[in-house]
């Protein structure tokens, strides 16, 4: 049986914040026996930066892969990489793409600015690197992941012009979860769904916990494990409309529970949640391209 080859990248992240810190984990810790990572190249705007990133990742070896970190070297870090994951703010990322050098060979770009759409990406791409002779441009991409990649849980949405670069692109998002890719028109609901969700989650998973009288670290640790289970079973195939049924039987109390939910609204306010949080992340987008 032929040996199955280990094909090695080095990746960028620059402008290196919670994200891109939870990503970097999630990588360092991946161990997929089809992609290796032999070289990351991490950049903050300042050294505290670096500092707070470190003391993040805290145990991790930083020699298998190496890890490189510098503060504002924007476009030594991108030079040395096959892929530069850009995770600053939507505000700061013309400025970023502008200390990017010309290419003269194909580059997977990745941003993670949720609002920028792909032509304004290509558009302030190529606002500062005309094509002067042998350059070409990158393979431009959107992506949403979210901090669970820290624990290689993410959900990660993807969307790109082309097929170029898509193959590597998932390979290494599923180094730190599951990716999907999807039309543009659908990444700035992939947005709230597959990011800010968790902030979402996180405020439901406390208020259940807060409803016991047990000791506050032992309750947060079942209603957790309870809510880990639900997506479990949805993951598994399982309608949550099925589970509410098997849960919910007539008369009973969670039947009772759910009446108070459907009283107050619940529903009715994660879906404005969702969309206003979809909204948003419109709106920062056209901010940053206008700037």
């Amino acid at each position: 049986m032929a040996e199955r080859r280990v094909e090695e990248v080095k990746v960028a992240i620059l402008g290196c914040g919670k994200l891109g810190t939870a990503i970097l984990q999630g990588l360092l810790q991946s161990t997929n026996p089809e992609l290796r990572m032999s070289h990351v190249t991490v950049t903050t705007k300042t050294l505290e930066g670096v500092n707070r990133i470190k003391n993040t990742i805290g145990f991790i070896d930083l020699n298998s892969p190496k890890v490189e970190f510098c503060s504002g070297d924007s476009s030594r870090a991108a030079q040395l990489a096959d892929v530069i994951i850009i995770g600053c703010k939507p505000k700061a990322l013309s400025e970023v793409l502008s200390e990017l050098p010309a290419q003269n060979g194909r580059k997977i770009l990745i941003s993670l600015a949720g609002g920028v759409t792909l032509d304004d990406l290509a558009r302030m791409y190529r606002s500062t690197h005309p094509m002067t002779g042998d350059e070409v441009d990158p393979f431009i991409v959107r992506a949403i992941p979210n901090i669970a990649a820290s624990l290689q849980q993410s959900a990660t949405v993807c969307s790109s012009l082309t097929q170029d670069g898509r193959d590597l692109t998932a390979r290494l998002f599923n180094m730190v979860g599951r990716t999907k890719w999807v039309a543009e028109e659908h990444m700035y609901t992939a947005s709230a769904l597959c990011s800010s969700s968790l902030a979402f989650y996180a405020a439901m998973v406390t208020a259940v916990a807060s409803s016991s009288e047990m000791p506050a670290e032992d309750a947060l640790e079942l209603a957790a494990f309870a809510m880990q289970g639900t997506a479990s079973l949805v993951l598994a195939g399982r309608a949550p409309e099925a589970v509410i049924c098997q849960v919910a039987t007539p008369g009973g109390s969670t039947e009772a529970g759910l009446r108070i939910l459907e009283t107050r609204g619940v529903a009715e306010s994660l879906v404005s949640a969702m969309k206003e949080t979809s909204e948003a992340t419109r709106t920062m987008g056209k901010g940053a391209t206008q700037s």
